[in-house]
């Protein structure tokens, strides 16, 4: 489509240059993303980035996440080096953040309607909200202009999801259109494309040397939502 987001010659390039890890050894993990579902077709689904390469994603049905609980024990499952979890807190992803936060582990909470003032790094344009900043930097990051070094592993439905998201020019910004939207027209949600989208964020790591518990305040400082 000629408004689509991400175009899938980039993503097919991405999964092109994958390796198992055993291939290329150990490289750390330095993010998770985590979209949350609770019951219905939708699934939660974790994705984890080491450097620019993502392991193969993790994704459970909704009913085996009924509440916060379950699913922020779920990515404790998974997590590794410390890393900070991305979590969607739009709807059921609010109470996972809840419970990583009371077990101390660094969480940052994404809502991704939140306005941002960030621009296209190619072409300097204004980004409508949050969204849409997430998809531009993840198709920037994909931009052979940046001599990607993103891989990205086989899955037909990632690909999919990734290339799936269509946006258009307001007089706000760049808009990607919504998830509901997407769901309607493939018939399913997006989960492991939002996931990715989500570990494709960076924040440092707590210092766990010099540890605190971030406020409120801190974390909005530090990371903007």
């Amino acid at each position: 489509n000629a408004w689509q987001v991400v175009p899938t010659q980039w993503v097919e390039e991405a999964m092109a240059r994958w390796k198992p890890m055993e291939e290329i050894g150990h490289i750390p993990m330095d993010s998770m993303g985590q979209d949350v579902a609770r019951g219905g077709k939708d699934r939660t689904t974790i994705a984890m980035r080491h450097g620019g390469w993502y392991a193969p994603l993790i994704a459970v049905p909704g009913t085996a996440t009924p509440n916060g609980q379950t699913g922020a024990a779920l990515a404790i499952q998974y997590r590794r080096d410390q890393v900070p979890v991305h979590v969607d807190i739009i709807g059921v992803g609010g109470s996972v953040y809840d419970h990583l936060e009371e077990n101390n582990i660094q969480v940052i909470g994404v809502n991704v309607s939140r306005a941002t003032q960030e621009r296209t790094e190619f072409g300097n344009m204004p980004l409508k909200n949050l969204r849409a900043k997430l998809y531009w930097d993840f198709r920037e990051s994909l931009d052979p202009r940046s001599d990607s070094l993103i891989a990205l592993p086989p899955d037909n439905e990632l690909k999919a999801d990734l290339c799936a998201a269509r946006y258009r020019i307001t007089p706000s910004g760049i808009q990607v259109e919504t998830k509901e939207e997407i769901k309607k027209r493939i018939g399913r949600s997006p989960d492991k494309g939002d996931a990715v989208l989500l570990a494709h964020m960076i924040t440092p790591k707590w210092d766990l040397e010099e540890y605190y518990e971030p406020s409120a305040q801190d974390r909005d400082a530090h990371t903007g939502y």
